[in-house]
């Protein structure tokens, strides 16, 4: 499994918590919160899909939904897409249950407000939305485990043991060698030092004779009065 942003670890929580609270579990249903003051107006007949802004919130800040639009359609296509990849890894189930309609929304515009529509205009993500928001998502086991292991899978979890233990066989090989070469170096200055010492040793007594003989000429130089 990839790399998951903090966005989509969010999404995955949310789609738990509203999995075990329902069995309608839709994409509106876990970005609902997203969507204060907004609604997503889907058309499956024109193949439409709009934001429906609160008017009065929208003429006191025209900007502020220009970029809710760029940012919000972004953020339904990595959710999307994370369904998907979901799906993939078997954690996940996708299907239509519900019977096909007209059009549907969902968001949290209040009832009656007027508002202004903004179209997403592009046809991919259009596509996307229209075909995945009317699916039933239905999570396994494995979805909740994935969140608990702090979102990984086990295979995941498998290799990172794996990597930790070959580390660690590393190391201990590294400092076994360090060891070994220390050892090795400790023994042959040793062995030097004794080779040194018993030359001094064998000097040692050729100078005692050498000594003895110069006495011994000395004395018969100079004998004993």
């Amino acid at each position: 499994m990839r790399k998951l942003s903090e966005g989509e670890k969010s999404f995955i929580n949310e789609l738990i918590r509203v999995s075990e609270n329902s069995h309608d579990v839709f994409l509106a249903n876990i970005i609902d919160r997203e969507l204060n003051n907004v609604d997503v107006y889907l058309d499956y007949i024109s193949n439409i899909v709009d934001y429906r802004f609160d008017q009065n919130l929208y003429n006191n800040d025209p900007n502020q939904f220009i970029y809710y639009v760029r940012e919000f359609t972004w953020k339904m296509r990595q959710y999307i897409q994370l369904l998907i990849d979901l799906e993939k890894n078997g954690m996940l189930f996708l299907f239509q249950e519900s019977p096909n309609v007209a059009n549907s929304r969902f968001g949290r515009l209040i009832s009656g407000n007027q508002f202004i529509p903004s179209r997403i205009n592009d046809l991919e993500t259009t596509k996307l939305i229209i075909d995945y928001a009317k699916k039933t998502i239905i999570i396994n086991e494995s979805l909740k485990h994935f969140a608990k292991n702090d979102f990984r899978t086990d295979e995941e979890i498998r290799y990172e043991e794996e990597k930790e233990t070959s580390i660690k066989s590393l190391k201990t090989a590294k400092n076994t060698l360090y060891i070994t070469i220390c050892a090795l170096i400790l023994t042959m200055i040793t062995s030097l030092l004794q080779i040194f010492s018993s030359n001094n040793d064998v000097a040692n007594k050729n100078n005692l004779k050498v000594l003895k003989v110069l006495e011994n000429i000395h004395s018969d130089i100079h004998p004993k009065k």
